[in-house]
């Protein structure tokens, strides 16, 4: 069950605060809307929490309209992640995706532990888009840990 509890505009990004419930896992998320006044031009999920001691944010998932906002929508999710005293922000990019460049050219650098998707064919149909995992996009929120 998802329901929208409180629409806020806080530094120029419309958020809407989300509470997620799935089973007994209760989690606060944050809904940021990326553009301006005419249009939208995508949108992130977020997640602030405390990590040995230390604050840090999930971007769990994004989705953006156009390849040319990446480098600004990144750029704006480290912002946002530091004026909240954040000291990492953490997040999945498929290796074969265009933004997975945005975030190596931010600073991103893979961690452990590593999340492993992979797919092995043993059948005889061939399906090209699946056998090429560089073709996958997925982000956090495909996982049912975040």
């Amino acid at each position: 069950m998802v329901e929208v509890i409180l629409k806020i505009r806080e530094n120029g990004w419309n958020c809407r605060h989300i509470f997620l419930v799935i089973g007994l896992i209760i989690s606060l998320y944050k809904l940021l809307v990326f553009g301006n006044n005419k249009e939208i031009g995508g949108y992130a999920v977020i997640k602030f929490y405390i990590n040995q001691g230390k604050k840090e944010m999930d971007l769990v998932d994004y989705l953006l309209l156009k390849p040319e906002y990446q480098l600004k929508f990144i750029s704006s999710i480290i912002c946002y992640a530091k004026k909240h005293q954040c000291e990492n922000v953490n997040s999945w990019a498929p290796i074969g995706h265009s933004i997975y460049s945005v975030f190596e050219k931010l600073r991103f650098v893979p961690s452990t532990p590593l999340t492993y998707i992979g797919y092995k064919n043993i059948g005889k149909l061939k399906l090209e888009k699946i056998d090429n995992p560089r073709l996958w996009y997925y982000t956090m929120g495909d996982s049912d840990v975040y």
